[in-house]
């Protein structure tokens, strides 16, 4: 039981600790805020993971061609390659994420 003082108020009232509000009549305490899972729509959402892969798939191709002994221009241009399939598969996934609305 919260101890009243002059005029009826308890101590955290008076002073604002409780906002006006008696230790009765105080709201719970809130529940922390998640964040919102991204989820991707549109069809973005699948030229995302496939781009990925497809980049992937370029930069194996070229690391076992180095490995084999392979033709250096080859595998320069396998890499060459893979920058720009990289470049192209950031570009869909901030589109991905705008696009969302995240």
């Amino acid at each position: 039981m919260p101890v009243r003082g002059q005029y009826g108020k308890t101590a955290a009232a008076k002073y604002g600790y409780m906002a006006g509000r008696t230790a009765r009549s105080a709201t719970p305490a809130r529940q922390p805020r998640t964040a919102p899972a991204i989820a991707m729509s549109g069809p973005f959402s699948y030229l995302a993971p496939i781009s990925v892969g497809i980049v992937a798939l370029v930069l194996l191709a070229g690391l076992f061609n180095m490995m084999r002994g392979g033709s250096s221009n080859v595998s320069q241009l396998l890499m060459r390659w893979r920058v720009v399939l990289q470049l192209l598969a950031i570009i869909i996934i901030m589109a991905t994420l705008y696009f969302s609305g995240h």
